[in-house]
């Protein structure tokens, strides 16, 4: 591997690492609306409906994913890094392999922003108690979910950015997703 691509990895994994972090520690931005109780709540519960939806379809993706791929791996030697490579390399060349090596990168790649999104969904509905127990039953501008915390007994990271992570995180892992089924289903022309 060329130190060229190392580079190019090594830059693409500090953008991912960094975008993360700066979801997990970044204050929700805006003016705190005053929320009451019944409200917070009512949020909360659709912020819950649509978490378990998210991992209900990226399993689902995954699934799809796992009937889908055939064997379109690389040697036992070779690793998802220099898998992308190849597959970078191979679509520059327009060679024959650069299907079956594509096809592998986006899977990858969709199952890890999958992963992530899952994670992310995941932590997000084990807050919701908490968060719910931290509502007040007066109208406050510390009702409004987006800028708590996830737990009391952290001040980071809030809800906003978080929620914000899961959206971005599932985008990514659908776009890697729609790349991968494009590519293995044949085409009816």
């Amino acid at each position: 591997m060329s130190t060229h691509n190392i580079f190019r990895l090594s830059v693409l994994i500090l953008v991912v690492v960094g975008s993360i972090l700066y979801a997990l520690f970044k204050k929700a931005e805006g003016v705190a609306l005053v929320t009451s109780q019944k409200q917070a709540e009512l949020a909360l519960l659709e912020l819950q409906k649509w978490g378990t939806f998210l991992i209900g379809l990226q399993t689902g993706s995954i699934g799809v994913m796992g009937f889908l791929f055939e064997k379109v791996a690389t040697s036992p030697k070779q690793g998802v890094v220099s898998s992308v490579n190849e597959s970078i390399a191979n679509l520059a060349a327009n060679s024959p392999q650069a299907l079956s090596s594509w096809l592998y990168t986006s899977g990858v790649f969709a199952l890890i922003f999958f992963g992530a999104s899952i994670l992310v969904a995941t932590w997000l509905l084990g807050a919701i108690p908490s968060l719910m127990i931290r509502t007040k039953e007066i109208d406050s501008v510390e009702n409004d979910v987006f800028h708590m915390s996830l737990f009391k007994m952290q001040r980071w990271p809030e809800v906003g950015p978080m929620t914000g992570l899961q959206y971005i995180l599932f985008s990514c892992g659908l776009i890697m997703f729609s790349i991968f089924v494009y590519m293995r289903v044949p085409s009816s022309g």
